[in-house]
């Protein structure tokens, strides 16, 4: 094998044992950065905007850590208790409980009230929290639709595939292409509803 292919086995395995001891701490501080890095490639390459919205980056910093934290709980030891059986019947099985099921109930709902309560000044209240129900009430249909186009075939593959601890790592290679298109279509407030400020 040649250094190059050495170095690459080594940064792998080295990242894979990081991720084994430790995969909440790795995966949630990835999720993070990914959250960050997605929204900032969306505002500055294919929106082309100079002066970044400084809300829409913490937006998806914060709100991807706590969608990650529920998925990893929810993958991890949520599901492994009611699901015991394997095989493709349970794979489909957690996919429609995950991701029909229950996605819907929390993941859009926790977008709009973050993205609401960062572009209010950090006004995390129950005036942000009710104005976010109202942008997804809204918007649900297409972004329910677009989400399982995404994430049904992906949560086949990690259902089915992924070993426990790279759970959280694979949906963040996954995660970065959705949270570019969220970013791009839902990620400035104003041009989803230009009167946001003055709600």
């Amino acid at each position: 094998m040649s250094l190059r292919g050495n170095l690459l086995q080594n940064v792998l395995s080295r990242t894979n044992a990081a991720f084994k001891r430790r995969p909440v701490v790795y995966g949630l501080t990835l999720a993070a950065m990914e959250g960050m890095f997605s929204d900032y490639f969306t505002q500055s390459v294919i929106e082309r905007k100079t002066d970044l919205q400084w809300y829409r980056l913490k937006t998806f910093a914060c709100f991807n850590s706590v969608i990650m934290s529920i998925d990893y709980a929810i993958i991890n030891k949520f599901l492994p208790t009611i699901i015991h059986r394997t095989g493709l019947l349970a794979v489909a099985q957690k996919v429609l409980i995950y991701e029909v099921i229950l996605a819907p109930l929390w993941y859009f709902p926790i977008f709009y009230y973050v993205q609401q309560a960062l572009h209010d000044q950090n006004n995390f209240s129950l005036q942000s929290f009710k104005i976010g129900l109202q942008h997804y009430r809204q918007n649900y249909k297409n972004d329910i639709s677009a989400m399982w186009s995404v994430w049904v075939p992906a949560c086949f593959m990690i259902f089915g595939l992924a070993p426990k601890h790279l759970v959280l790592p694979f949906m963040v290679c996954v995660d970065v292409s959705w949270l570019v298109g969220l970013s791009l279509y839902r990620g400035d407030i104003h041009k989803i509803y230009p009167g946001a400020d003055n709600i």
